[in-house]
C-alpha cells in the first residue's frame, strides 16, 4: 500500500498506514518511516508532512513537541516559559548559548550579577 504523507506502513506488504507520531513528519509519499523533527522545529500534531518552524528567538532539540527555549544569542528569566516575546536579546558583557537564563547567562571576566542566593 502506498501510504500518504504524514504516514508510513513500516512492514513491506502491509495493508494499514500509520500515522506519524508527533515530533516527527512524513513528506513523502508510500514511505516506511518518519522522520524526527530536527532542532529549531517541532511538530505537536500526529500525521504530519512537515515540521514547523520555530518564532523568532525561540529554538527546540530534535524531535520536539513545541518551541520550549531561547534561541542562541538571547535569555529568558528563570520562572518563564520561552516564547519569542520572553527571550530578550543577550546583555552586554555576556554570551548568551541555546537555552540560556538570566541565572545561566555566561558573564565575559571582569562582570558580575547580582543574586538573590
Amino acid at each position: 500500500i502506498a501510504c500518504l504523507s504524514g504516514s508510513f506502513a513500516a512492514d513491506a506488504g502491509s495493508l494499514a498506514c500509520t500515522l506519524c507520531p508527533a515530533s516527527t513528519y512524513q513528506n513523502e509519499i508510500g514511505s516506511s518511516f518518519c522522520t524526527l523533527c530536527e532542532a529549531g522545529s517541532y511538530q505537536p500534531r500526529r500525521g504530519s508532512p512537515e515540521c514547523q518552524i520555530c518564532d523568532a528567538r525561540t529554538s527546540s532539540p530534535a524531535g520536539a513537541l513545541s518551541c520550549s527555549m531561547c534561541d542562541l544569542h538571547y535569555y529568558r528569566d528563570d520562572a518563564v516559559a520561552a516564547s519569542s516575546d520572553v527571550c530578550k536579546p543577550c546583555l552586554d558583557g555576556a554570551e548568551c548559548p541555546l537555552n540560556s537564563t538570566l541565572s545561566t547567562v555566561k558573564l565575559f571576566q571582569g562582570q558580575w550579577r547580582l543574586s538573590s542566593k
